[in-house]
């Protein structure tokens, strides 16, 4: 059940960020401006369910090794706790509008209940850099990679 609530949190709230920006550019391109609360178009919200399960498909098993087997050792009752907890913070964050990331929140619970065990050692903090420091090399890649697809695009019109 709980790995079901993650996964609806997660449905609620990364799409959201990956289709809110979508679903703002296509109003403004259509109407010319951002005019107070637009509709998400349902294909929009189609193709946003549609990127998270290739996600899923591509990077998925990778992804779910590394939190589930390298940062700690989990048990049903932690990996029951972690779940628990990231899906309450990942939908409270959702129905405030926070634009958060699941898989951040879930690897900071599974890092905080490897921590609450008590046992030395429990937490392996090279795994925890390495996460870390992918997280910091996205963003400026990020930038880097949209910037060049706006000059693109602007230099196309």
């Amino acid at each position: 059940m709980t790995a079901a609530c993650v996964a609806f949190a997660h449905g609620g709230n990364d799409v959201g960020n990956a289709i809110g920006p979508f679903s703002a550019s296509l109003h403004i391109y259509i109407h010319g401006s951002m005019d107070g609360d637009a509709e998400t178009p349902v294909f929009v919200t189609f193709c946003g369910g549609v990127g998270i399960v290739l996600g899923l498909a591509l990077f998925g098993k990778r992804v779910m090794e590394t939190v589930g087997k390298k940062i700690t050792k989990l048990t049903f009752s932690k990996g029951f706790a972690a779940q628990y907890g990231a899906s309450l913070a990942v939908l409270i964050c959702t129905a405030l509008g926070l634009p958060i990331s699941t898989t951040s929140v879930l690897i900071g619970s599974i890092a905080g209940v490897g921590s609450a065990g008590g046992e030395k050692n429990s937490i392996d903090f090279q795994v925890i850099k390495k996460i870390v420091l992918g997280w910091l090399a996205t963003l400026p890649a990020a930038g880097i990679v949209s910037g060049i697809i706006y000059a693109i695009c602007k230099a196309a019109l």
